[in-house]
């Protein structure tokens, strides 16, 4: 008779940092960043982002210490920075990205439901920025100063990060929402202009990039496939309702911010 022999398991090896979906997001952002900033030689977008990424890197610091957490570098105030950065105008002084990615960060670890944050730190510190500084934004994150040949790499890139944090259905459910909303108002001559301009540089290119980038964001949406569809039909609905009503370029904010919060309260419930 042979002797039992004891299960095992087999340890589970250790995930690199830089195989993270964060990291992955990190590193296609600082790639979209080069692009945009790149080819308009502005060294004023690349003191933006600088100071929005201390800005949220500082404000973050004091928070990590006190919650004691084990990754040691501030990527989510980085990756705030970045987005903010590549959101505000590059005309904008620098001050004004720092304080509005600072805002963002602090708001982040202060408003939380289930110790997660309730709010996309980019999203609320942005729209705080638009309320209370008058910031101007371009989203050239979004490529739309560039060749429509380089919306291509924001597809490519945003399909990439949107297959790594395995949000699918959220992306396809908010753009296909916002594409086809628009072009049955532009189809049925209601609201054309407006339904029209939603469709061209730089509109489009604004929703591409927040449904990729900002829509994406692990920690403040959710991961269930049916959560994933109802969070982003009601980012599109509010947007493309506030588009109508008022324009600018806040309305997929607060189309974002609304979702955010319909997550939360779902999160509470539970």
């Amino acid at each position: 008779m042979q002797p039992e022999v004891p299960l095992t398991t087999a340890p589970t090896p250790k995930l690199s940092y830089w195989n993270t979906p964060k990291a992955f997001v990190l590193l296609s952002l600082l790639f979209l960043s080069a692009i945009g900033l790149g080819f308009t030689h502005n060294t004023s977008g690349l003191l933006n982002a600088s100071s929005a990424i201390l800005g949220g890197v500082l404000i973050d610091l004091p928070f990590a210490f006190f919650q004691k957490r084990k990754n040691k570098l501030p990527d989510g105030a980085i990756l705030t920075g970045l987005i903010v950065a590549m959101v505000v105008s590059v005309t904008t002084p620098w001050y004004i990205p720092a304080a509005t990615a600072a805002l963002g960060v602090l708001l982040k670890n202060l408003l939380r439901v289930r110790k997660k944050p309730m709010l996309n730190p980019a999203a609320i510190g942005l729209l705080l920025g638009v309320l209370l500084l008058s910031t101007d934004q371009d989203w050239w994150g979004g490529m739309a100063e560039l060749s429509p040949w380089w919306t291509l790499a924001l597809l490519l890139i945003g399909f990439a990060i949107t297959r790594k944090v395995n949000k699918y259905a959220q992306v396809l459910t908010f753009l296909g929402v916002y594409v086809l909303a628009f072009l049955v108002l532009a189809l049925l001559g209601i609201d054309t202009d407006l339904a029209s301009d939603a469709l061209r540089t730089p509109f489009v290119n604004s929703a591409l990039f927040l449904g990729f980038v900002m829509l994406t964001d692990p920690p403040t949406s959710p991961g269930r496939t049916s959560d994933q569809i109802v969070f982003a039909l009601i980012a599109a609905v509010v947007s493309v309702a506030l588009y109508l009503l008022w324009g600018g370029l806040a309305y997929l904010l607060i189309g974002l911010l609304t979702a955010n919060l319909w997550n939360a309260w779902r999160l509470w419930k539970k």
